[in-house]
């Protein structure tokens, strides 16, 4: 600790608040809800997604926000990120108020502690793997243990002292955020570049067919399972479309034995397709290498005949913007995301020779490595900004900045 600093507890310099929620006594008053999605992963603000709803003006009254104020994520997180998230307050008009899934922190003295200043010191101790070990867990959320979330000791460094880190981490900041908006643009380039060279290759052209789905298919497109009730393999993979990645890859780490009937058994070459849910048009192309595999029932499967058409082919079609226009379509009138079996049968597959169909398979897989490598690389200088982002906090409440 320098010279002039002192530590305090985080429940000695500031005044504390929980949240609200819908009033049913009135008078009523109409004010934004800050909730946890207002908080971004790098613990920022982002105002466009505050609801406005109907609260009591009694309630409101003590509880209503003020430029400065740091509002506290008591209940959520997830996998990989853990409760307690922070936010800086930064909006000076309107009524604004938090959720009850929150708290808000308001500085008791600002001559001695500056608001910013002390919103960063919470964000580097939440980076810092403090909040991870003041979770409970209940049977749906993770909470915060927020009294002793208040016992956090703050490293408080003389006012103008304050400001100067501030100010240097704003400045380091500023930087990192156009690295890594130049990387994300980059990224977005390499996916555009490989979705254009994919089009272009799956453009039909003279001499080729066109036809079904269903018309090239060995048997009718089928329906997988969800409650099987025959042979058990302790072996077998049970996919659902969670298992498989935007790139139709099947995640490693699956493990799901279950029963199954030897009519869901996957075969080389079998495309699956999601047919509900947001995930709708989603496709997996199976290979003996995933092992054994059965597949839930609101996925579809395709057996191609492959005297017609190549299951890499089909599959490599399924990611062009042709396919993902015919899914918008085909669900656009339903309640809920939905193509069934017989409008996945509908779809119109370009047909070139079998040897066209392998040459143009090789030249798209050579491209995919291609922008593959791209987008790892960009992926990687996206990540390298948030641990920058942390190494720049860490190293100004250690007083190295």
């Amino acid at each position: 600790m320098k010279s002039g600093w002192v530590t305090k507890k985080l429940g000695e310099v500031c005044d504390s608040f929980n949240g609200i929620w819908k009033g049913t006594q009135p008078p009523l008053k109409n004010v934004g809800v800050i909730r946890a999605t207002n908080f971004t992963k790098q613990c920022e603000f982002d105002p466009s997604r505050t609801i406005f709803i109907d609260v009591e003006e009694k309630k409101f009254n003590k509880r209503k926000l003020e430029f400065g104020d740091i509002i506290v994520e008591r209940s959520g997180g997830g996998p990989g990120q853990p409760v307690g998230r922070v936010i800086f307050f930064n909006l000076r008009e309107g009524d604004y108020t938090i959720s009850n899934f929150t708290s808000a922190l308001r500085v008791k003295d600002k001559t001695l502690l500056d608001p910013y200043y002390l919103h960063r010191a919470l964000v580097a101790k939440y980076f810092s793997g403090a909040t991870e070990t003041m979770q409970s867990n209940s049977i749906h959320i993770i909470n915060l243990n927020y009294s002793a979330y208040l016992g956090l000791e703050i490293p408080i460094p003389p006012l103008a002292e304050q400001k100067r880190i501030v100010g240097k981490i704003d400045a380091a900041f500023e930087k990192i955020d156009k690295l890594k908006a130049n990387a994300e643009k980059n990224l977005a380039n390499a996916k555009e570049l490989f979705q254009y060279a994919l089009d272009e290759a799956m453009r039909p052209k003279k001499g080729w067919m066109e036809k079904r789905l269903g018309e090239v298919c060995e048997g009718k497109l089928s329906y997988g399972t969800s409650s099987p009730s025959c042979a058990y393999d302790s072996q077998v993979r049970y996919i659902r479309i969670t298992d498989i990645d935007d790139n139709g890859v099947l995640l490693d780490d699956l493990v799901s034995p279950r029963q199954y009937e030897q009519k869901h058994v996957l075969e080389e070459g079998d495309v699956v397709f999601a047919r509900t849910g947001a995930t709708v048009g989603k496709s997996y192309l199976y290979s003996h290498s995933d092992g054994k595999c059965v597949y839930a029932g609101y996925l579809i499967r395709a057996r191609v005949n492959q005297t017609e058409v190549l299951p890499r082919f089909l599959f490599d079609f399924t990611k062009t913007s042709r396919y993902k226009h015919y899914i918008q379509v085909s669900q656009a009138a339903a309640a809920q995301p939905n193509v069934n079996a017989e409008k996945y049968g509908n779809l119109i597959v370009p047909l070139p020779s079998l040897r066209e169909q392998r040459q143009i398979v090789g030249n798209i897989e050579k491209v995919w490595e291609i922008s593959l490598k791209f987008q790892q690389n960009y992926a990687r200088q996206i990540a390298d900004c948030a641990e920058m982002r942390q190494t720049i906090l860490r190293e100004a409440f250690e007083g190295r900045l």
